[in-house]
């Protein structure tokens, strides 16, 4: 069974080593990703993104976000 869930979080800069393939869907705010080789993009509300297993880099929240998202498990 696939959980989708939600998550919040206001003003903060992360590093982000991703172990999973992540599904994200955007409900509010403004989020800026930073790849280790130095792609920016920027993510605002209404927007969806993959983030692929072994993405590194840092995330910062510009205005509180709220998303939503499901992680993408192998099967076994």
């Amino acid at each position: 069974v696939t959980q989708v869930k939600n998550w919040s979080l206001r003003y903060s800069i992360s590093p982000l080593d991703l172990a999973l393939t992540e599904f994200c869907h955007l409900l509010e705010g403004h989020w800026r990703f930073t790849s280790t080789l130095g792609v920016v993009t920027d993510v605002k509300a209404g927007d969806s993104w993959v983030f692929p297993q072994g993405w590194k880099g840092t995330a910062e929240v510009i205005e509180k976000v709220r998303k939503l998202y499901t992680m993408m498990v192998p099967d076994e």
